[in-house]
C-alpha cells in the first residue's frame, strides 16, 4: 500500500456567498480537476479538498505552500470564492494500491485489514466492514472476491516518484483541456 496524501481546506462561515455559489448540500467531486471535490458543511463553511502528494521532498513543494495551491483550484471552480478566509487546513494520508481495490484479508487469527481505499473510503469503507463483520460472525467469505486483486508491488523507493509522475500527467491533462477550451 502506498501512503499517498490529500489536502482540505475549511473556510470560515460564508453566509449567503456559500448559498450564491454552491446551490447544492452534497458531496461533489469535480472531475475537471486532477482531484477535486467539496461539501457545504453546517453553519456556512465550504469544506475544500483535492491535490494528491506523494513525495515531501521541497523540489515537489507546491508553489506558494499548500494553502495558497487550494486557493487556486477553489478559485477556477467558484471564482466568487476566491479570497474567501480558511479557518483549517490539513493534510491526511490515504492507502493506494496500484490496482485500486480495497486490500480485504486476515493478517493472523483475530487481526483483520481493510486498506487501500485511495481516497474512496466513503463507500468502500461500509462495504468492507459489512463483509468483515460478516466473515467475522458468519463465517462468510464473499471478503475472498478481493483476492483475486492481490497485493500488488507498489514500486517499492520508486512507487512515490511514480504516483508523483502519474497525478502531474493528470494535471497537465486538465491544464490542456482548459486551454483548449478557452
Amino acid at each position: 500500500v502506498l501512503p499517498i496524501r490529500s489536502h482540505i481546506v475549511v473556510t470560515e462561515p460564508l453566509g449567503q456567498r456559500l448559498a450564491d455559489a454552491v446551490r447544492a448540500p452534497h458531496a461533489v467531486y469535480d472531475d475537471r480537476l486532477a482531484t477535486g471535490y467539496y461539501r457545504p458543511l453546517p453553519g456556512g463553511r465550504l469544506l475544500w479538498g483535492g491535490r494528491v502528494d506523494a513525495l515531501s521532498w521541497p523540489l515537489f513543494a507546491w508553489s506558494g505552500g499548500i494553502e495558497a495551491a487550494m486557493r487556486r483550484d477553489l478559485a477556477f471552480v467558484f471564482p466568487q470564492l476566491a479570497d474567501v478566509p480558511f479557518a483549517a487546513a490539513w493534510t491526511g494520508a490515504m492507502g493506494f494500491v496500484r490496482h485500486r481495490m480495497p486490500v480485504l484479508r486476515p493478517l493472523a487469527p483475530g487481526l483483520w485489514a481493510a486498506t487501500g481505499f485511495g481516497g474512496h473510503g466513503l463507500n468502500t469503507t461500509m462495504l468492507a466492514g459489512e463483509l468483515l463483520a460478516s466473515a467475522l460472525v458468519e463465517g462468510d467469505g464473499r471478503w475472498r472476491l478481493f483476492d483475486a486483486f492481490g497485493l500488488p508491488w507498489n514500486g517499492g523507493v520508486a512507487g512515490p516518484l511514480a504516483a508523483h509522475a502519474f497525478y502531474r500527467g493528470f494535471q497537465l491533462r486538465d491544464a490542456a483541456a482548459r486551454f483548449l477550451t478557452r
